[in-house]
């Protein structure tokens, strides 16, 4: 529900329309660059301004080609490693996608996955269901695939966590042709053959069917949310635009050519889209343009208005879905123990840890896809408190061999550099904040146990303040600053001993016991959001702990596992609603994953 401040001064308008379907009314499609092979049955992933197109049909046969598209104009860059039409493709943007199924022939379909980095495509697993025809929504690291047609039409549908393939529930109506848009939580599925009318729309568990658009039609292009979509040319050369607003469907401006199968921006929204080729005659690409119209604001969270054509009191809100948890780009070095930070799903920061052997110094930078090795520690640790963002960044404390550390230093984007030492040295202490105002708070000795010490940090020096209530070390971690943070769970052992449950807030000044977590673990580590809203995961209960769990402020709630249980892994400091968690052990390793839960504005009818 939005929050008073959201919602004040705001009048309560008299409407005849939805503000999201009306802000779109005014949108229409223009000339965008010119393909450099113009072709059918193509996969698209990205959005307008950073788009792929790759596959098709064009003289002589079936193509491996992939282009680039910048907003401005298309660039060739490297090819698939298998030529093939009618695939399935979608990604977040033109460095960023997933090319599966389609036919090799003919006849001969293949269930052959390659993923995008930006540079080259690399075979990966391959679906469970080798078909062409495919529909899918999502990005290279979590999507999903649906329908198409192996031999016969099918209803099949998989769920691909960046590393391989899960069937889940079926659609309700086998169909293959149709089209897909959304994310691998949140997605929909339009028409499709044989004579496929209805749409579907998929909650991250099952589909629902809901509203039928106005011109059924198989090979359309499509884009956006469940809630907010488009769909646009199709089967006969359509030219038709539809806008679905999550409750009906309604016909916009259409395209200035006629087209199917056309490469469209998988990710793209209601707002800025694009559709390329489609015809072996027809090189160029249309981009849409959605705007708002007159005196009408696209979206207020909060904003009440009155439907008069309805006699509906309604209320525009943002809605979140179910959160999961998918798979990243790998690190270069496999380790645990290590500080982490980093401010959104594509900047993160890892430094130090043990590789299973010693303590090193490196320093990987995440990009949202792969690591990047950048210059390291000046001293190699592991079990440091880490902070802040991607570019300025804290490491304090850690240990190096058996000897607890006191140093400090900064990371400001390019280089490392020690500053004033913390006041007790320590271990496995935990850390949030910013490099200008922090907090450290646990941690163990040299001699092992547990420590309650607390730390605050502004920028230039460390001063002791009130301590924990529960002396221990490696826990959980949430918070923003010096004067907001929780800390969650922990122990006073070495791994698999000592597990704790306790909770306890601080508002900078004492700690506060909270409520506990569900479950006692150790080598937590972990924690991404704010003091009231926030997840932490993995960990040990003794052994290596999958368990993700949510705190609204008051209480604990479970979510979706992780896909490796672990413990001492490290995790970006980011929301509730995204957050990365990199190495860990008890075995070490390199995995990343990526949580994140859909989120969608619609207008909802209220209610007694």
């Amino acid at each position: 529900m939005a929050k008073y401040k959201a919602i004040h001064g705001f009048t309560v308008q008299n409407r005849t329309s939805d503000p999201l379907e009306g802000g779109i009314t005014g949108g229409s499609w223009s000339s965008g660059g010119d393909v450099n092979t113009a072709r059918i049955q193509i996969a698209g992933a990205g959005v307008l301004d950073s788009g792929l197109i790759f596959s098709g049909e064009a003289p002589p046969g079936k193509q491996a080609i992939t282009e680039s598209y910048n907003g401005t104009s298309w660039t060739e860059v490297a090819d698939l490693n298998t030529a093939r039409d009618g695939a399935t493709g979608f990604g977040a943007s033109n460095s960023d996608a997933l090319c599966c199924g389609g036919e090799v022939g003919p006849p001969g379909n293949t269930n052959n996955t390659e993923l995008w980095d930006g540079s080259s495509w690399t075979e990966v697993n391959n679906m469970n269901t080798t078909a062409r025809y495919r529909m899918g929504a999502g990005i290279k690291s979590a999507g999903l695939v649906f329908g198409g047609l192996p031999s016969g039409t099918t209803a099949n549908t998989e769920s691909w966590n960046g590393t391989s393939w899960s069937e889940v529930n079926d659609l309700n109506t086998a169909r293959r042709g149709g089209r897909g848009s959304g994310l691998q939580g949140a997605a929909l599925c339009i028409n499709g053959y044989p004579g496929v009318s209805n749409v579907e729309s998929w909650n991250g568990t099952s589909w629902t069917e809901i509203a039928e658009n106005n011109t059924a039609r198989g090979d359309s292009g499509a884009c956006g949310t469940p809630t907010n979509a488009l769909m646009f040319g199709g089967e006969s050369d359509a030219v038709a635009t539809e806008y679905f607003n999550g409750t009906s469907w309604t016909e916009l401006n259409n395209l200035s050519a006629g087209r199917s199968t056309g490469g469209d921006s998988s990710n793209g929204t209601t707002a800025a889209a694009t559709y390329a080729s489609g015809k072996t005659s027809i090189a160029g690409s249309e981009e849409w343009g959605g705007v708002a119209g007159a005196g009408i604001t696209l979206q207020n969270n909060g904003q009440v208005f009155y439907r008069s054509d309805t006699g509906d009191m309604k209320i525009t809100l943002e809605q979140y879905g179910t959160g999961a948890w998918a798979s990243g780009g790998a690190l270069n070095t496999a380790r645990q123990q290590m500080g982490g930070s980093g401010a959104s799903q594509t900047a993160a920061l890892a430094f130090g840890g043990d590789n299973g052997s010693a303590q090193v110094a490196i320093c990987e930078q995440y990009n949202g896809s792969a690591w990047t090795e950048v210059n390291d520690l000046a001293s190699a640790r592991s079990n440091n408190a880490g902070f802040g963002t991607s570019t300025a960044a804290v490491s304090a404390g850690g240990r190096n061999g058996d000897t607890a550390l006191n140093l400090v230093e900064t990371w400001d984007g390019s280089s490392w550099t020690e500053v004033n030492e913390i006041n007790t040295g320590r271990y496995g202490a935990s850390g949030v904040g910013t490099t200008t105002s922090g907090v450290i708070f646990g941690g163990q000795p040299d001699s092992g146990g547990g420590q309650n010490e607390t730390e605050t940090w502004n920028g230039t020096s460390w001063t002791e303040v009130n301590n924990l209530n529960t002396a221990r070390g490696k826990l959980g971690k949430l918070g923003e600053s010096s004067s907001s943070a929780l800390a969650a769970g922990g122990g006073n052992g070495p791994p698999g001993t000592g597990q704790r449950a306790e909770v306890e807030v601080w508002d900078g000044s004492s700690w506060t016991e909270v409520t506990d977590i569900n479950t006692a673990r150790g080598n937590l580590y972990t924690g991404s959001g704010t003091a009231t809203n926030g997840i932490i995961f993995g960990g040990s209960e003794p052994t290596a702990s999958a368990k993700t769990e949510s705190w609204n402020g008051s209480a604990w709630t479970e979510l979706g596992d992780l896909g490796t249980a672990r413990n001492s892994m490290a995790s970006s400091n980011l929301t509730s609603l995204a957050a990365v968690g990199f190495g860990g052990g008890p075995s070490v390793s390199a995995a990343t994953e990526e949580w994140t839960v859909p989120e969608t504005t619609s207008n909802l009818t209220i209610t007694d």
